[in-house]
C-alpha cells in the first residue's frame, strides 16, 4: 500500500507461496500483483524489464527500484515503524485485517528423495482445481490453496497452505502432510 501510494497503479511482484493477502491489499490500493518465480536475480531482472517499483518474496526478501532491484530489510522496517507510528497501531493490529481471514499453515519442509514424483502426484490429485506452475505446483480451489515446491537452496520439498478458515487450512494441511509423507 505504501509503495502504491508513491508509485500509483504500478505492477508489484510477488512470489506464489502463499498470495491471497497480499493479492487483496495490492489490488485495494490500485496496484497490479505480478506473481513470479522467487529467487534475487530473477526478480530483479523481472522488476528492471517491466519497471516495477517493489517486489517480495515470502521469505522475507524485500527488492526497491530505488535500491537498484536489490533486496534490503531495512526499508521495509523504517516503512513498518512509518505505518505503525502513523497509525499508532501494534504491527499485530496492522496485520490484524489478514490474519483473522487468511490462515496459513506455515511453511512445511519434508526431506526427501522424490521430491518430482510427489509434485506430480499431486498435479494429477488436485487436477480439479486451478494449477499454476511458476515455481513448483500452486493449485487453487475457492477457499483453499497451495504451493508445493523443491527448494532452490536445499534437499526439501517445501508446502505453504493458506485458506479462508482455520479449520480448512488444518484439515487440508493434515491431508497435504499425509499425502507427502506416504512417499515415504
Amino acid at each position: 500500500r505504501e509503495v502504491l501510494k508513491k508509485h500509483p497503479r504500478s505492477k508489484i511482484l510477488i512470489d506464489p507461496r502463499l498470495v491471497w493477502a497480499t493479492k487483496e491489499e495490492i489490488i485495494k490500493s490500485g496496484g497490479t500483483p505480478i506473481i513470479s518465480k522467487p529467487g534475487m536475480t530473477l526478480i530483479a531482472e523481472r522488476m528492471k524489464k517491466e519497471d516495477i517499483p517493489f517486489g517480495g518474496e515470502m521469505s522475507s526478501h524485500f527488492y526497491f527500484r530505488e535500491n537498484y532491484y536489490r533486496d534490503n530489510g531495512l526499508i521495509p522496517l523504517f516503512l513498518i515503524w512509518e505505518l505503525m507510528s502513523i497509525q499508532n497501531k501494534t504491527l499485530s493490529e496492522l496485520a490484524h485485517p489478514y490474519t483473522s481471514k487468511y490462515f496459513i499453515s506455515g511453511e512445511i519442509n519434508f526431506e526427501t528423495e522424490k521430491k518430482d514424483e510427489i509434485i506430480e502426484e499431486a498435479k494429477n490429485k488436485y487436477s480439479d482445481g486451478s494449477q499454476e506452475f511458476i515455481d513448483g505446483l500452486s493449485v487453487e480451489y475457492p477457499d483453499w490453496r497451495f504451493n508445493l515446491r523443491k527448494s532452490n537452496t536445499e534437499p526439501l520439498l517445501r508446502l505453504n497452505l493458506e485458506a479462508l478458515s482455520k479449520e480448512k487450512m488444518e484439515e487440508k494441511r493434515d491431508e497435504m502432510i499425509n499425502f507427502i509423507k506416504s512417499f515415504n
